[in-house]
């Protein structure tokens, strides 16, 4: 749901008019995406667990870094 002033993230079932406070509202479809157990979800540029997104297109799911590489790049 997008108003002039914020974007929400509606949860399946939700009334726009309770959340919109009198704003003039549109509502886009929108899917989510969870990457499954030991993966994790990229476009090429963003890397995340779960992706709140347009359209699926572009992403895909890779193994996702075990804790000695993350640590590794945090240094």
């Amino acid at each position: 749901m997008k108003t002039p002033t914020r974007t929400i993230d509606l949860a399946p079932g939700a009334e726009p008019e309770t959340f919109a406070n009198g704003e003039a509202y549109t509502l886009t479809p929108m899917v989510r995406l969870i990457a499954a157990e030991g993966k994790i979800l990229t476009n090429g540029t963003a890397t995340q667990p779960c992706v709140i997104t347009g359209s699926s297109e572009g992403w895909t799911e890779v193994d996702a870094p075990d804790d000695d590489q993350r640590q590794k790049e945090a240094e």
